[in-house]
């Protein structure tokens, strides 16, 4: 469907949204062009009251953000900072009010947008809300007192607070030196190091991750919790805790299986293990917003699988009596959420060009700022949307950033609107 067609279609078969309250361009109000343009200034005195102006306002975040790529001097970049620091120090502050929140609500890839991205000291209250997700869900699937021995929800009490840890954020090349609860330490070697040990680490990616690989794959232990917003592969998994928003792959190799044991894997597409020579499973819990396909699985009892499409395995394939399977779920279970278009209230076709709008609910936020239906999203800040699901995750990011740019083609014209979120839209 082209776009003046679905702009055609949403005028005739669906309610206009309230008009917009505010219609913000990325070209920024004339006060806030003046005190940018005073950020170039040779007097660094000039600079420092531009910045200061700046900065007081939260709103200005946008236009110095994109500031700050195309900022050509050293001292320029200085000045934008300056103006930065305060927004950003007030951003974190609320964010770590909202962490508590989204724990207890198992937003689990807003947690991993949080762990990617926070400042390093705040990351260590925020871990231990995390480690009490885990051992709730793991207490939600093995109801006590169990008949048959459930995986230990985690190595330490939820209760213990985290004195020391390091983050690994790099999707492509994991590196941290472990974290320690009240005085114990929990090692963890990089990629480099002769180790295969993830002991204790905590892994936050903004896009896919891989566990680097040899000759039997990278081993986690020991309440290694690994959250991707993005495809992962892992081989040899025992006491991980991996959430996906994508899929999740098992990977094997010429002459050795896949081995998961003691584990939480949640993939808001599919898990799937295709090469494993074999896929033994123990004490474990999958859960997939897609199809779970294990065709090698040995199943060793004590497992949870809850597949949103199919669950598929080997013709012949016998489950032990303490494992339970149930597929094509319409959610996935224990209140395990990950963003969606419908919570911005925001609904859309995929047409040349990108995601084009076909409804938008006058409460929000995007109705507020000036996104209508009919427009096509080519890009949020620096995210090209050519789908859906890119949409979706640009949305994910610009609750983290509070604002985003959209980039938008209306009736042939290239728009910008920056869309101002207060933490997340919140449904009325």
């Amino acid at each position: 469907m082209t776009a003046a067609r679905l702009l055609a279609v949403a005028a005739l078969a669906l309610p206009w949204p309230a008009a917009a309250q505010e219609a913000v361009s990325l070209e920024a109000p004339r006060p806030v062009r003046a005190h940018l343009t005073r950020l170039t200034h040779a007097d660094p005195a000039v600079r420092a009251d531009a910045a200061a102006a700046l900065g007081a306002d939260d709103k200005n975040a946008p236009f110095l953000r994109f500031e700050r790529v195309t900022a050509a001097t050293d001292a320029h970049r200085a000045a934008l900072d300056a103006a930065l620091a305060p927004i950003e120090a007030r951003r974190w502050a609320r964010h770590r009010d909202r962490v508590k929140d989204w724990a207890k609500e198992r937003r689990l890839d807003l947690l991993a947008e949080y762990f990617a991205l926070c400042p390093e000291g705040d990351a260590a209250a925020a871990a231990t809300h995390l480690l009490r997700v885990r051992w709730e869900i793991l207490a939600e699937a093995w109801p006590a007192p169990a008949a048959v021995r459930r995986p230990d929800p985690t190595a330490v009490r939820p209760a213990d607070p985290v004195v020391r840890l390091r983050l690994a954020r790099s999707g492509a090349d994991v590196w941290s030196d472990g974290w320690a609860f009240d005085g114990r330490r929990f090692p963890m070697s990089g990629p480099a190091a002769s180790g295969q040990d993830w002991a204790g680490s905590l892994i936050a990616a903004r896009g896919p991750l891989r566990f680097p690989s040899r000759t039997r794959g990278w081993e986690t232990r020991d309440t290694t919790i690994a959250l991707v917003n993005g495809r992962a592969e892992v081989s040899t998994a025992i006491g991980l805790m991996l959430v996906a928003d994508g899929d999740v792959e098992l990977v094997g190799g010429p002459g050795f299986g896949v081995s998961i044991e003691g584990s939480l894997i949640v993939a808001s597409g599919s898990i799937r293990a295709p090469d494993a020579r074999s896929c033994p499973v123990h004490a474990s819990l999958m859960c997939a917003g897609g199809s779970i396909e294990l065709p090698q699985l040995n199943d060793e009892g004590v497992n949870v699988f809850h597949a949103g499409g199919a669950f598929v395995v080997q013709p012949g394939c016998r489950f032990d009596k303490t494992t339970r399977v149930a597929e094509k779920q319409p959610a996935l279970p224990y209140g395990i959420r990950f963003v969606t278009l419908d919570e911005f209230g925001v609904r859309v076709e995929v047409v040349d060009g990108g995601p084009a709008v076909a409804a938008v609910e006058a409460w929000s936020p995007l109705a507020r700022y000036d996104v209508r239906p009919g427009d096509v999203i080519a890009r949020v800040g620096f995210d090209a949307t050519r789908t859906a699901d890119a949409l979706r995750r640009a949305l994910r990011r610009t609750m983290m950033d509070e604002a985003a740019v959209f980039h938008v083609v209306r009736g042939g014209a290239r728009l910008t609107r920056v869309v101002y979120l207060d933490g997340g839209p919140r449904r009325p």
